[in-house]
């Protein structure tokens, strides 16, 4: 079964698990992270653009460079540009 997500690409359903849409990131793509800090919630920055360096599909993470910094980011802080478009 196939499904199109908010990246207009088609998202396979195997089982009963739909494939995460940054999945299909390359690099050179270009989405937004939520970049949390590591001991004070109140210095999380949101919808930070990033551009993808590498998908790292076995870990569920990406490799984003945003504000001069490469940082390894998890599938679930992520969110798709044309999620934004509303």
């Amino acid at each position: 079964m196939e499904k199109y997500n908010l990246t207009g690409k088609s998202t396979k359903i195997t089982g009963k698990h739909q494939i995460h849409w940054a999945t299909y990131l390359e690099a050179g793509d270009r989405c937004f992270a939520t970049i949390r800090h590591l001991t004070d919630g109140s210095l999380n920055r949101h919808r930070v653009p990033i551009i993808v360096v590498t998908n790292l599909k076995d870990q569920n993470k990406i490799v984003g460079y945003f504000d001069n910094i490469q940082k390894e980011i998890d599938y679930n802080e992520l969110t798709s540009v044309e999620s934004l478009n509303y």
